[in-house]
C-alpha cells in the first residue's frame, strides 16, 4: 500500500486501513518514529481535569480487587471450583 506526501506534509489514510481499524473522522493517533519506520497508534485523549475522578476510579477498582483476590485465590476456592 504507498500513500503520497501532500503539501503542508500532509497523507491520507487508505479508507480499507481505517475500516479495518475502526478508525473515523475526529479520532486521535500518536506518531512514533523508529529507524527507517513511522509508527501511527489510535489513543484516547482524556482531559487533565478528568484525571483526578479517573485515578479515584482506578484506586477504588484496585482496592476491590486486592479484598476479592483474598477469597478468590485460596485453596478453598480452588476446590470448590474444581468440580464445576
Amino acid at each position: 500500500m504507498l500513500i503520497e506526501i501532500r503539501k503542508k506534509n500532509q497523507i491520507t489514510l487508505p479508507s480499507e486501513l481505517t475500516k479495518q481499524l475502526g478508525l473515523k473522522e475526529g479520532d486521535m493517533l500518536s506518531i512514533e518514529a523508529s529507524n527507517d519506520k513511522i509508527l501511527l497508534k489510535p489513543v484516547i485523549v482524556i482531559p487533565k481535569e478528568d484525571l483526578p475522578c479517573l485515578h479515584e476510579k482506578m484506586e477504588n477498582y484496585l482496592a476491590s480487587e486486592k479484598v476479592l483476590k483474598k477469597d478468590w485465590l485460596s485453596p478453598e476456592e480452588d476446590e470448590a471450583w474444581a468440580n464445576l
